[in-house]
């Protein structure tokens, strides 16, 4: 009898202890994915065990590191609340699995950008809020009016100048109040792009 291929779920949920299966991993709360395809792997090492005896019996390897690939595809969609604020999609925690991090984002108006265009993932120095304030997020020409950054030290407030570290970009924040942006979906330690409204 074939096995019901499509019947299957997958769950996600970041351990608070390394290696001790996290508490409440089966919720319905995790295992919220649209999955349109899923299949996993294991690679268990055997390790093999020449060992000196009286016998010409060869003895069994013994299993030695264990490991599992998950292969899967999904929906990218966003929270049920629409609002980040409500917790970013259950697919982020895959993303963070893979090496990235959820990051605070933020806009604010600028002026006219001399020497651009601010690069993404250079850091950004700012007259008051200090060198390193924070890190571009995607390429910011010149024409923009806005600059999408990450929050790395003191959030960048109106009227201060910004350099980038990279690319010596240098722009004017103007009097408009700082917005929150939204992310969609979590950002990575490297530079890389996150969908912002």
């Amino acid at each position: 009898m074939p096995l019901l291929s499509k019947r299957r779920q997958v769950v996600a949920v970041e351990e608070t202890v390394g290696g001790t299966l996290a508490s409440g991993l089966t919720t319905a709360a995790n295992a919220g994915f649209v999955l349109t395809d899923a299949s996993a792997t294991l690679d268990i090492e055997a390790v093999e065990r020449n060992i000196l005896r009286e016998s010409l019996t060869p003895v069994k390897s013994s299993p030695g590191q264990q490991a599992a690939g998950l292969t899967l595809t999904t929906e990218i969609a966003g929270t049920s609340a629409g609002t980040f604020a409500a917790g970013y999609p259950l697919w982020g925690r895959l993303l963070e699995g893979c090496g990235m991090r959820v990051a605070t984002a933020r806009r604010i108006a600028i002026g006219a950008i001399t020497g651009g265009p601010f690069q993404h993932g250079e850091l950004l120095d700012a007259s008051t809020a200090g060198s390193g304030a924070g890190r571009v997020i995607l390429d910011t020409h010149n024409g923009s009016t806005e600059i999408y950054y990450e929050v790395l030290g003191t959030t960048i407030g109106s009227g201060e100048t910004l350099t980038g570290q990279s690319s010596g970009a240098t722009a004017t924040t103007s009097s408009r109040r700082p917005t929150r942006a939204t992310p969609s979906c979590p950002s990575p330690m490297s530079s890389s792009s996150s969908p912002l409204r």
